[in-house]
């Protein structure tokens, strides 16, 4: 039944599978947030209603343009591979709204915060974040392009849909599409069991994290007022990125660099880029070493599960 679900959603999507995930992630929201005293992030979910709208009226306009408009019947690529990023566009921006509302939700369960165990990961691995910051302090011109790097996150999705959409490459879309999900949706159950702060909180180190990542300041806000009990204020700002174990950064610089492995012209920049990216996420991100292992080993088994896979 679901295989001729998909066949038939085909007709008018590139991403079937991909769609059939949001409204699994979606159903979740939706639980979730009644079995939880925190409602606010279902009022955000109404952000995804409109891009999959838009992308179904420019797939209907487009299909019936070269009928009234001959020339573009030489040009019939075009259109479909602008369709082809449009849609994975707005595949992207509704899979991150229903994720991260699922993130919080998930955080409005308050169990407890896993920083000691995280940092006690981290002494047996030698790696002691305070000196991590001071290294960083003590050499300012570093901070530019490591702060660059870590804010990379998003833009690096757009360019991906870009570089991807304008060949024409739909298997490589939801290839990195099915990676970068499957990596979120694991992350998003290891944090519900292992919430943290971030070793800035238990160093005592905020101020200076804040002065180095000002937009730290509404993570840590977030986390500590769900797990008090109250509803951060989306009103001001909207959701942001709460997890820390496991890095999700991490997961995602590895993919991304990996997305690009077929064409080398490409692939070894974007590599260097993403190595500058893994460099920044202890500091910028406030996370555990212990962080950035987990956020490893989920990229390389989504990666190895979407392998076995078809796509």
């Amino acid at each position: 039944m679901i295989k001729s679900l998909l066949a038939r959603a085909s007709l008018v999507s590139a991403f079937p599978r991909g769609w059939l995930i949001v409204l699994g992630i979606l159903a979740l929201d939706l639980v979730l947030g009644a079995a939880s005293w925190f409602r606010a992030p279902l009022r955000e979910l109404s952000k995804c209603v409109h891009w999959p709208l838009f992308y179904l009226y420019l797939r209907l306009m487009l299909l019936w343009l070269p009928a009234l408009w001959p020339a573009l019947k030489k040009h019939s690529l075009w259109p479909e591979r602008f369709l082809l990023g449009l849609e994975a566009f707005a595949l992207f921006i509704c899979t991150t709204t229903v994720a991260t509302c699922c993130i919080y939700l998930l955080a409005s369960f308050r169990m407890p915060f896993a920083d000691t165990l995280l940092s006690g990961a981290d002494a047996l691995l030698g790696f002691h974040w305070p000196d991590a910051l001071r290294l960083l302090e003590s050499h300012p011109a570093w901070m530019p392009p490591l702060k660059a790097a870590y804010g990379s996150i998003l833009w690096q999705a757009a360019l991906i849909i870009l570089f991807f959409s304008l060949q024409g490459k739909r298997n490589e879309l939801a290839e990195t599409y099915l990676q970068l999900t499957l990596t979120l949706c694991m992350a998003s159950a290891l944090f519900f069991f292992l919430p943290a702060l971030g070793p800035a909180s238990l160093h005592g180190l905020e101020d200076a994290l804040f002065r180095l990542h000002p937009g730290m300041k509404a993570v840590i806000s977030d986390l500590r007022l769900l797990h008090a009990g109250e509803s951060p204020d989306f009103a001001k700002r909207g959701m942001t990125g709460i997890v820390s174990f496991p890095s999700f950064h991490t997961a995602a610089s590895l993919i991304y660099a990996y997305s690009y492995r077929r064409q080398l012209w490409a692939a070894l920049p974007m590599a260097g880029f993403n190595l500058v990216m893994l460099a920044s996420i202890p500091v910028f991100g406030n996370h555990y070493l212990t962080d950035m292992l987990g956020g490893a080993a989920l990229a390389a088994l989504a990666i190895w599960l979407c392998r076995k896979v078809s796509i």
